[in-house]
């Protein structure tokens, strides 16, 4: 994969932020989101989006990540998202889905 391809995929403006998670929330498919405060990486995908009296977006997440592990914030404001990544990828992927299933039942 080349550097132009991942830098297309990689949304830092908060217009193209907000069309991907509209994308993830219309099509189901998978985003990764690097949050201003913790600068952490959440792969999910986004349920519902509200904007808020202030102006703001609140994006509400899937309650687990790509991976089955427990998303540890699902409701984010779009101001404390530093930029997201698109994923040619359903969120209901059967390889993902099987690779939640396992996480599901580890003991």
């Amino acid at each position: 994969m080349s550097f132009d391809v991942v830098s297309n995929q990689i949304k830092n403006r908060k217009e193209d932020i907000l069309a991907e998670l509209r994308q993830s929330c219309e099509k189901n498919t998978a985003i990764g989101i690097f949050t201003k405060d913790t600068h952490e990486l959440v792969t999910t995908g986004v349920t519902r989006i509200v904007e808020t009296p202030e102006g703001d977006y609140l994006i509400m997440l899937r309650e687990h990540d790509l991976h089955g592990y427990p998303v540890e914030r699902p409701r984010l404001l779009l101001s404390n998202i530093e930029r997201i990544i698109h994923f040619n990828i359903d969120y209901d992927d059967p390889q993902y889905v099987q690779v939640r299933k396992k996480e599901k039942f580890k003991v």
